[in-house]
């Protein structure tokens, strides 16, 4: 999990960090040497999320193998020094043929934002948001989530929600100024928004009856389907669903 003081482990299974991640290590070894495969595709983490894919990728030969990454992946210090530092740029260089970024560059430009080294630039290729068109309808998802149609519904979440407290507070002062345009408001803050900023988030709003405070949501592209306005932080993911869903 994601916290202020960065990744921590909770044990749910029995086993430390270090033995879970050596079961991890070793599964994908056994898979990869039974399937052989011709084509890896290897998702935000180059060596695994604790280095676990080091060993397969300098084994698996004949492989083309792929890097693919979403468009803001951390701040610019944390991202340079975890990714394109001068050690890790050149193991990316050396191991994967290619760098594909699901994101648009007119939206976020990776080259523009990280110190990524020049050997790197011809490498990356932007293949845009992984959207697939939902065929609910706006009727339909208001009915899985017990809306009626003439409601006046406006939703809001900023994904993960990690450090997102000063955005909700403006969302939070411009709903209260015009609640009067609203009949229900959800606001989805995300699992990792800190726990004291939570309470403070649904302090702010105990007052107003028409606003619900959601940690998560297994329904989110239903909610983003039914609601007449939605605001979303701009991460790959979330405008991947705004796409889908074709939310206003």
């Amino acid at each position: 999990f994601d916290t202020e003081d960065g990744l921590i482990f909770k044990n749910k299974f029995g086993v430390s960090r270090n033995e879970l991640f050596d079961i991890r290590s070793k599964i994908i070894n056994i898979a990869i040497n039974a399937y052989q495969p011709n084509f890896f595709l290897v998702n935000h983490e180059p060596y695994g999320l604790d280095g676990e894919l080091k060993q397969t990728l300098l084994d698996l030969k004949n492989c083309k193998k792929i890097l693919t990454l979403r468009g803001v992946i951390y701040g610019a210090e944390e991202t340079n020094f975890d990714y394109f530092s001068k050690e890790t740029a050149e193991w990316i260089n050396e191991t994967y043929e290619s760098i594909l970024v699901h994101t648009d560059p007119e939206v976020f430009n990776l080259e523009e934002y990280y110190d990524i080294p020049k050997f790197l630039h011809n490498k990356i290729h932007y293949v845009g948001y992984l959207d697939t068109q939902s065929n609910v309808s706006k009727n339909d998802a208001r009915k899985a989530l017990g809306l009626e149609n003439e409601e006046r519904v406006f939703v809001s979440s900023m994904g993960g929600g990690q450090g997102c407290i000063k955005i909700w507070e403006q969302i939070v002062n411009a709903i209260k100024k015009n609640m009067h345009l609203w009949d229900k408001v959800i606001l989805i803050t995300g699992p990792y928004l800190e726990q004291k900023d939570y309470v403070r988030l649904c302090e702010a709003v105990k007052q107003e009856s028409k606003v619900q405070v959601l940690r998560y949501s297994s329904n989110m592209k239903n909610w983003m389907k039914a609601s007449n306005l939605f605001i979303g932080a701009a991460g790959a993911n979330m405008l991947t669903e705004i796409l889908s869903t074709q939310c206003n």
